[in-house]
């Protein structure tokens, strides 16, 4: 059984094995200790069997809902069924489950609710040292993490994170080394990736060509090829970052993050300009809210619903909402951080944009 320690803060242990196991140890693998953890702040456990649910306490359809197991909200999808303890910080699942990433989203609720408590936020980002600076650029699920941390490895920066990365209150960032998850448009935009073979290269240029044809196309043939391209013909895949940077240096840490908030438009040109408080503030707490807090918020009014406890697990999931945009408000000083304009297309990511992004980031 995999048990991980996060910064010396937080032990979670994993049991089971299969896929649900193995993708889950794929997130948190970098953390993972040899120490015996006989009692972990949070425990995801691999089950036989989920106990059925009583009618006269389920809320949803037949074949999508919640009931309560003893501790446990059950979630049923499509007989597909996890189970959720907001009072243990805990999580069980059977093997062959296909709710892998809400099981992770979950756990990591756990443990960022945590480790807020140690001052550490988690920022939906990407982060790097480079040029001796840190580096982290949060923003909204494919506006441009992934390739402009390609690109600044590709030019000799440190790895920090991928997708998400912790920073406290004295603005240093912790690492989160997860697999870097590398799709179409990032093969498109960088052949050279020691992962991506032709196959995956034709994929990826067949995939984009069939988006851009359907993608102002409404009608019921553009969709169902659209859908049959994401379905068939998309390729995704997720490798350690040493596997594509064999030379890389991995940082457990870095001091004195700079944060610089993603967006991608229409254009070409890679503008870097400063942001107000407020406006980092705002699109942090909705970018936070979309990726991550969102369902929890959902599971917990179930919760409360069906479980009548004296303290409302909704309103402790907003509680951390509202303590997590206090940290965000706190880590801002005035002119550290910055917006950076990045082209939405892969076709228009060239080597110019590469370079051009080089050089604007360096001004920071």
């Amino acid at each position: 059984m995999p048990n991980y320690q996060f910064y010396n803060d937080i032990d979670l242990t994993l049991s089971g094995e299969g896929n649900v196991a193995d993708k889950l140890h794929g997130n948190w693998e970098y953390f993972e200790t040899k120490n015996n953890i006989p009692d972990p702040d949070i425990r995801i456990s691999c089950v036989e069997h989920i106990q059925g649910n009583a009618p006269d306490v389920t809320f949803g359809s037949a074949k999508k809902h919640y009931y309560k197991s003893e501790e446990y909200l059950i979630s049923n999808y499509f007989g597909d069924k996890f189970g959720i303890s907001f009072t243990n910080n805990e999580l069980i699942y059977t093997n062959g489950s296909r709710q892998i990433t809400f099981l992770r989203r979950i756990a990591e609720y756990f443990l960022r609710k945590n480790l807020l408590e140690k001052n550490k936020v988690m920022l939906h980002s990407s982060a790097v040292y480079f040029n001796n600076k840190t580096l982290l650029f949060p923003g909204w699920r494919h506006t441009g993490k992934t390739n402009t941390l390609l690109t600044l490895l590709h030019s000799g920066a440190s790895y920090l994170a991928d997708d998400r990365v912790f920073i406290d209150d004295n603005r240093t960032a912790f690492a989160f080394p997860t697999r870097l998850h590398l799709d179409g448009y990032n093969y498109r935009s960088f052949p050279e990736l020691k992962t991506s073979s032709k196959n995956q290269i034709y994929r990826a240029r067949l995939h984009n060509y069939i988006d851009r044809i359907t993608g102002e196309n409404s009608s019921f043939f553009s969709r169902g090829l659209n859908m049959a391209s994401n379905a068939f013909i998309r390729r995704s895949g997720s490798h350690n970052v040493e596997q594509v940077f064999p030379e890389v240096e991995i940082l457990d840490s870095s001091a004195d993050g700079n944060i610089i908030f993603l967006k991608s438009s229409s254009g070409s040109d890679v503008e870097l300009s400063e942001m107000s408080q407020n406006e980092f503030v705002r699109k942090m707490k909705s970018v936070n809210y979309r990726e991550w807090d969102s369902g929890v918020l959902k599971l917990a009014n179930i919760y409360d619903l069906l479980f009548h406890k004296d303290k409302s697990k909704l309103s402790e999931v907003e509680e951390f909402i509202n303590r997590q945009e206090k940290a965000f408000e706190s880590m801002y000083l005035d002119g550290s951080v910055y917006e950076l304009n990045l082209p939405a297309n892969s076709d228009t990511w060239t080597e110019k944009t590469k370079k051009d992004i080089i050089n604007v980031i360096k001004e920071v």
